[in-house]
């Protein structure tokens, strides 16, 4: 080989090596410009697993409201706390059985008066009445709280820091729920439709499903309700979307990133759209009813007593309360002080209520597999 031409095969050999690193410039370029894109598709279409990518995806969701949220967002521990830290500002199974209660964890408490006459507020300490009325599903957005007084029916807002009260929509509401920036609620008036209404207050409520609701939550995109003839059902949060119903009849649900619903004598969980069905707990011999969920448990109450039951089968047994639950367990929510609930208790034909702090008994009562969880 003369040396011109190992000149040129040279030349070409170093040509071909720049090529090459500017073709590698050029993907690690496009990597790092498309690795955050990636990450938010990858959490829409359900690969999220860490909460920086569930951050990422309510991020996502915020910015575009419309955006449908993989439901394995709402099933990862984290994204489901970020989901109700950011989305509803009180506890979702709370909302659920009454959403007679509320507290922030850092000393604001909204809760019924015992005599059943009115609402009161504390907050730093100090103790006012925060409402003329008993009122339920108290939905706390920064200074705002929206509810239903039950003496009317009608949905209120009332300012936390001014205590100025104030009609929000005139009609006869059932459950009452806010997220982003809508009211939706069961509207009583209208063959128990579950419509919403946006926050500014402007407008006719929008029907979104025509069947009667006895019960309801929406998260991302999506609705899931029980009707009045026991079908749970799902489907997204527009006027005329298609609805599906989940295989079985059911007496109530709650939401803890999955389906917690009571059937007859057992308690069956499930994804919010009904995959992975499985037996949580069954017991033939006595009456119990489904009254609230926690992150890793749900609870029951069983004459006058409650029971923490973990969904985890091979954690820890049951655990019975101390605490007498009364007539009626509602509004019940789990908080940084323990477990806490709305307690009503009938003595001849007066009706009280109280927020009841339940306490664990003394060496705390376990009960084995062997009472009827079963897996």
């Amino acid at each position: 080989m003369t040396k011109d031409e190992k000149l040129l095969e040279a030349k070409k050999s170093a040509e071909d090596r720049q090529k090459k690193m500017e073709a590698r410039g050029r993907r690690r370029r496009w990597i790092q410009i498309g690795f955050p894109c990636a990450v938010v598709v990858s959490v829409l279409i359900g690969m999220a697993g860490t909460p920086f990518s569930d951050k990422i995806a309510f991020a996502s969701y915020r910015k575009n409201p419309g955006t449908k949220i993989s439901e394995n967002v709402f099933r990862n521990r984290d994204g489901y706390r970020l989901w109700q830290d950011n989305a509803l500002h009180n506890h979702v199974s709370c909302l659920m059985g009454g959403g007679e209660f509320y507290d922030d964890g850092a000393g604001t408490r909204i809760f019924p008066a015992s005599d059943c006459s009115h609402m009161e507020i504390t907050m730093e300490g100090r103790s006012r009445i925060f409402s003329n009325s008993l009122c339920s599903y108290l939905n706390v957005d920064g200074d705002i709280v929206y509810y239903r007084k039950n003496s009317d029916r009608c949905i209120y807002r009332s300012y936390i820091t001014s205590g100025k009260e104030e009609l929000f929509y005139s009609g006869n509401a059932g459950e009452v729920y806010l997220y982003d920036n809508y009211i939706y609620f069961i509207d009583l008036a209208d063959n128990r439709a579950l419509v919403r209404i946006n926050t500014e207050g402007e407008g006719e409520p929008e029907v979104l499903v025509e069947k009667e609701v006895e019960e309801f939550f929406v998260y991302g995109s999506q609705c899931v309700y029980l009707t009045s003839g026991k079908l749970l059902c799902y489907q997204e949060v527009k006027a005329d979307a298609a609805s599906f119903a989940i295989s079985g009849r059911y007496d109530w649900f709650f939401f803890n990133g999955d389906i917690i619903a009571q059937s007859g004598k057992r308690i069956i969980g499930f994804e919010p759209q009904g995959g992975n069905p499985r037996l949580l707990y069954e017991d033939k011999e006595n009456e119990f009813r489904l009254v609230g969920a926690g992150d890793e448990s749900f609870y029951i109450q069983e004459a006058d007593s409650v029971k923490q039951i973990p969904v985890e089968q091979k954690k820890a047994g049951i655990v019975t309360y101390e605490e007498n639950g009364g007539s009626l367990v509602t509004s019940l929510l789990e908080t940084v002080d323990g477990l806490n609930a709305v307690v009503y208790e009938a003595g001849g034909d007066v009706v009280r209520v109280r927020t009841a702090e339940f306490r664990i008994e003394s060496g705390g009562q376990q009960e084995g597999e062997e009472n009827g969880s079963e897996s």
